[in-house]
C-alpha cells in the first residue's frame, strides 16, 4: 500500500482487509477499556468479531492477487493458519495478536550475542533457560533477585512444580509490590 498514491489506497483489498483487522483491534480494546471478565469477552467476540471475520475471510480467500507481490504472499500465509488465527475467540485469555510473545522475546533478540559467547552449544542452552526462567518471573510479576533466591534456597526442599514462577504456592514475598514494579 506505501507503494500507491494515498488517493487510490481506500480501494484496494489491502486496505479494506486492513479496516477489518483494525476493527477486530478495536473491539479488543474495548473489552479492556471496559474489564469484561473471562465469559464476557468470549461472548462478545462471537457477537462482535464473527462478522467481521466472516467479512475478512471472504476477502481473505476469494481475492486473486497479482503473483509475485508481497501481498500475494501475505494472504497465502494468512489462509494456510487461518483455523489457528480464530483460536483467540473461545479463549478469552489469548490475545488478540502475538505482542506478548514479541516483547517476551525481546530480551533474547537483544542479548543473542550473550548466547554466541557462551562458550559452547550445551552453554547457550544453559543460558536460555535461564533468561526463560527469569522473563517468566517477570511475566508473573516476581521479584527476579528473591525468586532466584528462593529458588535456589529450596530446590531440595521442595517440588519442582512448586517452585515454577507460576506455581501459586510460592510465597508472597516473593511478588512485587505496586512500589517496585
Amino acid at each position: 500500500m506505501k507503494a500507491l498514491p494515498e488517493k487510490e489506497r481506500p480501494r484496494t483489498i489491502s486496505n479494506q482487509i486492513l479496516e477489518l483487522i483494525n476493527r477486530l483491534f478495536h473491539f479488543e480494546a474495548e473489552y479492556k477499556e471496559k474489564h469484561y471478565i473471562a465469559s464476557e469477552i468470549t461472548k462478545h467476540r462471537h457477537d462482535d468479531q464473527v462478522p467481521v471475520l466472516d467479512r475478512l475471510k471472504a476477502l481473505v480467500f476469494e481475492t486473486v492477487p497479482t503473483p509475485n507481490l508481497a501481498f500475494e504472499g501475505a494472504l497465502n500465509y494468512v489462509r494456510n493458519i487461518w483455523d489457528q488465527l480464530l483460536t483467540y475467540l473461545d479463549y478469552p485469555y489469548l490475545d488478540i495478536s502475538n505482542n506478548l510473545a514479541e516483547h517476551a522475546v525481546k530480551p533474547f533478540v537483544i542479548n543473542r550475542k550473550v548466547f554466541m559467547t557462551s562458550g559452547s552449544y550445551a552453554g547457550a542452552i544453559y543460558t536460555t533457560k535461564i533468561f526463560s526462567i527469569i522473563r517468566t518471573a517477570v511475566i508473573n510479576h516476581l521479584d527476579v533477585e528473591k525468586y532466584l533466591t528462593y529458588v535456589l534456597e529450596q530446590i531440595d526442599h521442595v517440588a519442582v512444580e512448586d517452585l515454577l514462577p507460576y506455581s501459586e504456592k510460592l510465597p508472597a514475598r516473593l511478588r512485587m509490590t505496586r512500589k517496585s514494579a
